[in-house]
């Protein structure tokens, strides 16, 4: 993150200025201790609003344990969520188990933007634990998406609820994959196809999603408009649709969420200003 310019005390003085206004009288001790409380209380939801979690990493921010739970998180014990999963609103999750998940989210009552990729199997659980969040917003690959929500038309909170919908992983699934579990969404507004879809799934969603202000399909890294197959650029080049745009994948949108959420925002969030 970018430095600060703002003038800083060493940690060690900084400490010897706030023992020695402890030490003038209980008073102050106590003025102290109450100002520190009422910081706390005002500062968590702050800085956990926003939660980020590899499987392979520290969560970020940092859990700082208490007497009661000093394991951390890079074991399936995330008991610290049990003290900061109130406040987090925008969770990122990546490579954990779909078990991993579910206990996580059940700590993490208010989340409304939702980021669970390369989940290691989707269950019942899963599913129920997503069903009672109020969710918005939710970025998951496709395949298990669509073994999420098979109703017809769609009953089920979470797919009432989801206004901006993320599909990871998009491709020529061949015959039989039902897309009507995304074209029935009632409230979606906002799509993003990361991947290669083809065409006609494209066209589908642009004519039966009722619903939908935007479509962004974003080209995995190394396939650049100009470097795609030519019959993939141009049939999408033969789409006239104002909902309808395209963008290259930059390949560093988790290592946003740690060094500056506001720019994670997808396009579609910047639509809506």
């Amino acid at each position: 993150m970018p430095q600060s310019d703002s003038p800083r005390l060493p940690v060690e003085l900084e400490r010897q200025i706030v023992e020695l206004a402890a030490m003038g009288s209980l008073k102050s001790a106590a003025s102290l201790m109450l100002v520190s409380q009422r910081m706390r209380k005002w500062i968590e939801p702050i800085l956990y609003s926003v939660f980020r979690l590899d499987g392979w990493g520290k969560p970020y921010p940092p859990c700082y344990a208490t007497v009661k739970a000093r394991s951390g998180l890079n074991t399936t014990d995330n008991s610290p969520l049990e003290q900061y999963g109130q406040y987090i609103l925008h969770l990122y999750i990546r490579g954990r188990s779909a078990r991993t998940v579910t206990k996580i989210l059940r700590n993490c009552p208010h989340v409304e933007n939702l980021m669970i990729w390369m989940v290691v199997g989707v269950d019942t659980m899963l599913v129920e634990v997503l069903e009672a969040r109020p969710l918005k917003k939710l970025s998951i690959h496709a395949v298990d998406f669509l073994l999420l929500y098979d109703d017809q038309p769609p009953t089920r909170p979470l797919a009432l609820s989801v206004t901006h919908l993320d599909l990871m992983e998009v491709h020529d699934f061949g015959e039989g994959v039902n897309w009507q579990t995304v074209v029935t969404l009632p409230n979606l507004t906002h799509l993003r196809l990361i991947g290669t879809p083809p065409v006609a799934l494209v066209q589908l969603f642009l004519s039966e999603c009722r619903k939908l202000e935007r479509l962004v399909v974003v080209w995995p890294r190394k396939m650049h408009a100009v470097e795609a197959p030519s019959s993939y650029a141009g049939d999408f080049a033969h789409i006239v649709d104002k909902r309808l745009a395209h963008v290259v994948s930059t390949g560093r949108s988790s290592d946003l969420w740690k060094e500056d959420f506001p720019a994670i925002r997808t396009i579609y969030d910047d639509d809506e200003q």
